[in-house]
């Protein structure tokens, strides 16, 4: 799946992975009395874990077509963030 670097950046996807994960970590401290230290998302930047960047699994994207590399933040990782300012304040 080849994706423009807009539509990496607005990756709904892993903005609904990431809340709905972190909701049920607020369940199991809530409901069931379970102790959180923290979360931790998959990966910061797009990365050749898997042999190539083509599954694109981090919070920022990288621009490998420019030449630049230059990075950019995904709507996951403001929705990320803002998650933890709503819910841990």
């Amino acid at each position: 799946m080849d994706r423009s670097i807009d539509q990496q950046v607005y990756d709904l996807e892993r903005t609904l992975y990431y809340q709905d994960y972190l909701n049920e970590v607020l369940k199991a401290i809530n409901e069931d009395g379970g102790n959180m230290l923290g979360a931790l998302a998959w990966s910061i930047m797009d990365n050749n874990e898997f042999g190539s960047f083509h599954d694109a699994f981090g919070l920022q994207t990288v621009n490998r077509t420019s030449g630049m590399f230059e990075r950019r933040f995904k709507r996951s990782m403001f929705d990320f963030v803002d998650f933890f300012h709503t819910y841990m304040a």
